[in-house]
């Protein structure tokens, strides 16, 4: 096992992937299938822990024209997948949300440089190909202490941006790689001299893990079908998410739009003062949000923020939205979280609601319940019996266009307390997607009832 750890930087110059010593040449067409896991902070199922394991699979397919296409799937807690494939060549690219939950039958598209660099950075899980791949490769200046091992080289990756790598010498193996802030280190190379894959890649930013794969296999293929790079069927491209804006929703009830994240704060308007649900705000976009709600409510104060619950898209722009006297709801153990990503000063100003909790607005009362989920013990809704409005997030979401997709375990947990406690929305909110309803929740349910009889 190699336990080198250490790639000259980059300094001015940008990042790159690609990196190798067999005879499988970078023209030829190539598959990649890669499993293990990434590593996230802040998205963990418990406020107790601070980084959560996320199980992930890759296959990407290069082909010799320039044309790729990459698959991947992931599961974060409470069974929520994550599975897009991106499509694309020298031109451009595409990536399509295969399950239709979180964009919906929108697709995003990268421009031309944007694909290269997506293409490129393929090569870096298959260091057998890096070198390869890459021009302008020249010796540097090895450490002495690894001179009589290892050899330091330079390259410029398929889209022409810097990286190094240390290859062993003995074996003609590459070590490691970097490629701007990302580190590679690859192990246990099997198969034979022409073929020879590493079976561990570890993925480093800033020192900290960010993904281990394993079961790493790369196939030659004879000939691709060009079919394999179309399209596929029934989306359309993503509309322009306007500038930032307030929607009314209902009676004083209203949702940020226009975020670039895609992502919606939503805030209820009392006689007194206003309560913010979940705060996904760029620090950017913080000042421009403020001035929206002021303008929409003059004169009244932010006395309440929820959280649904402590994940960082949710509470990332807290800090900067609450004033002075603001109290911040959050669930059992979430002010551990907030502790933790914050501060101290957020978190002196927080509660955590371990029973149903009601605040005031002046006129307009807000039921604050707990509900824990697989996806977030800490987990809160919060219900505005006047407008029949409820807050949530994560537990359901619909996407801004597109049917309603086929639901996950929390879809059913959210469903089951609704029913236990007879509760009936015209609308449920959330910090992703379109605003949505009750039938629209019971169909994903159903649905995923339907895809779990086929099983």
């Amino acid at each position: 096992m190699h336990s080198i750890k250490y790639v000259y930087s980059l300094s001015a110059f940008a990042t790159a992937l690609v990196v190798s010593t067999t005879q499988i040449a970078a023209a030829q067409n190539v598959q990649l299938s890669l499993q293990g896991q990434r590593f996230s902070a802040h998205q963990a199922a418990t406020p107790l822990e601070s980084n959560v394991t996320i199980p992930a699979n890759v296959k990407i397919t290069l082909g010799q024209s320039g044309a790729f296409k990459q698959y991947t799937s992931t599961f974060f807690p409470g069974d929520i997948e994550f599975r897009f494939l991106t499509v694309g060549d020298h031109n451009g690219a595409a990536s399509f949300d295969l399950l239709g939950w979180r964009t919906g039958v929108e697709y995003d598209v990268l421009d031309a440089k944007g694909a290269l660099e997506t293409r490129a950075e393929a090569y870096f899980l298959a260091p057998n190909l890096l070198l390869k791949a890459g021009t302008n490769r020249q010796a540097m200046t090895t450490p002495p202490e690894w001179q009589a091992n290892y050899q330091f080289e330079s390259f410029l990756d398929q889209a022409g941006r810097p990286a190094t790598v240390v290859i062993d010498k003995r074996t003609g193996e590459v070590v490691s790689a970097r490629s701007a802030n990302l580190l590679y280190e690859y192990q246990n190379y099997l198969g034979d001299k022409s073929t020879r894959t590493a079976q561990s890649i570890k993925v480093k930013a800033g020192g900290n893990l960010v993904a281990d794969w394993q079961a790493v296999q790369i196939t030659e293929l004879v000939e691709i079908n060009e079919q394999e790079f179309v399209h596929p069927k029934g989306y359309q491209k993503r509309q322009a998410l306007g500038t930032l804006r307030v929607e009314k929703i209902a009676d004083n009830t209203y949702r940020i739009d226009g975020s670039v994240s895609g992502y919606h704060t939503h805030f209820v308007v009392g006689e007194k003062s206003i309560a913010v649900f979940d705060t996904p705000i760029f620090p950017n976009e913080i000042t421009r949000v403020k001035s929206l709600i002021q303008d929409t409510a003059p004169g009244k104060s932010i006395s309440h923020i929820v959280f649904s619950h402590t994940h960082r898209d949710h509470i990332g722009g807290a800090a900067q939205l609450a004033q002075e006297g603001t109290q911040i709801i959050t669930g059992k153990e979430g002010k551990l979280a907030i502790l933790r990503q914050l501060g101290d000063k957020l978190n002196a100003n927080t509660i955590e609601a371990i029973s149903p909790t009601t605040i005031d607005l002046g006129g307009r009362q807000i039921q604050v319940i707990p509900v824990p989920s697989s996806h977030a013990s800490e987990m809160l809704i919060a219900y505005d019996r006047q407008s029949k409005t409820l807050f949530q997030g994560d537990f359901f979401m619909m996407p801004d266009l597109g049917p309603a997709p086929v639901g996950f375990t929390v879809n059913r947990e959210l469903m089951r307390h609704l029913t236990a406690s007879a509760l009936v929305p015209d609308r449920i909110v959330s910090v992703h997607g379109r605003v949505s309803t009750m039938q629209e929740l019971m169909q994903t349910v159903t649905l995923l009832d339907a895809e779990k009889k086929k099983k």
